[in-house]
């Protein structure tokens, strides 16, 4: 089972959330907290330092600016909590701020659906079933992106690898463009997601569709085995000729 604390000044979000939570034998809810991160109540953050819950869900929409603050510290203290942050879909600079203040998913409101939020936590679970069953750390993932084409994320990541690798002489692998719950956030910002979608979608050669997780895990897996054994330094688009195709035509 996991274990949650609910972040929110607003009464009747932390009401909503509790009502979907508390019809599952999945999660436990350890606290719920209606107050944002403050320097006069720094020993409340020192009880969530305690409690190591496995999710913590924060409410942006009553203040973005305190919220984000709140994300920062509960990682600073707390590295073994998921964050999960509920906001409004169509603000993309919230969202990108919450990503990198540390949060992990983001639920979007109003109001947040119980199915957005227990597939969330189905991930996590999956995460903490690896984890409990191996031990052993096999890595950290970091993550280059922008919005569009041409802003030089892939020569800033290639660069990131290669000094990554020359640091910590580990493989280091880049991941780049698939169908993720954050990708699939991004879209939402748009006006029309799913015509956004298609629009995307309809220039990827391969059965045009997005590259699943599962798709860049399987070439991540032969990477770091044996069978890579003379492959390095490789740019490797896992993406059904998108990239490709992209360049032919823009």
């Amino acid at each position: 089972m996991l274990s949650t604390i609910i972040i929110s000044p607003d009464e009747g979000f932390r009401d909503h959330i509790r009502e979907i939570l508390e019809g599952s034998d999945q999660i436990e809810i350890r606290a719920e907290l209606n107050n944002f991160y403050s320097a006069l109540d720094s020993w409340i953050f020192d009880e969530i330092k305690s409690m190591e819950a496995d999710i913590i869900i924060v409410d942006l929409s009553p203040d973005k600016e305190q919220g984000i603050i709140t994300i920062e510290k509960i990682v600073e203290i707390s590295k073994h909590s998921h964050i999960f942050v509920s906001c409004d879909n169509t603000e993309a600079d919230t969202i990108l701020r919450s990503m990198r203040a540390g949060a992990k998913d983001i639920l979007s409101r109003p109001p947040v659906e119980s199915q957005t939020l227990f597939a969330a936590i189905e991930r996590i679970s999956r995460v903490h079933a690896v984890l409990n069953k191996e031990k052993k750390r096999y890595g950290k993932l970091f993550t280059f992106f922008s919005a569009k084409g041409g802003t030089g994320s892939t020569v800033i990541s290639t660069n990131f690898a290669v000094n990554l690798a020359e640091q910590t002489k580990k493989p280091t692998i880049i991941v780049a463009e698939s169908y993720t719950p954050l990708y699939e956030s991004w879209i939402k910002t748009f006006p029309n997601p799913e015509e956004r979608l298609k629009s995307i979608t309809a220039k990827i050669p391969l059965e045009k569709r997005m590259t699943t997780t599962e798709e860049i895990a399987n070439m991540a897996v032969f990477l770091l085995s044996e069978k890579s054994s003379h492959t390095t330094g490789q740019l490797i688009h896992v993406d059904g000729g998108y990239v490709h195709l992209d360049r032919a035509i823009g």
